[in-house]
């Protein structure tokens, strides 16, 4: 793989978690409202598969706390 491939491969990785970060965060503000600083840094500090379980988690769990739970 070269620099050039490898770099874009990871800008886009980067790019396809941030989107995960934004779109939890905003789903579970619409549906928890406002959270607070530390929900939001683990959102950040979660990786792609906690996210994606996380999110599938928003749309059933009775609290914000059934979302995060591990």
């Amino acid at each position: 793989m070269s620099v050039i491939t490898e770099l874009e491969a990871r800008g886009e990785a980067r790019g396809r978690h941030e989107a995960l970060v934004t779109t939890l965060a905003k789903l579970l503000g619409v549906r928890f409202a406002a959270l607070p600083d530390d929900v939001h840094a683990r959102i950040r500090a979660a990786d792609d598969a906690t996210l994606d379980r996380w999110l599938e988690r928003v749309v059933s769990a009775p609290s914000l706390e059934a979302v995060l739970a591990d």
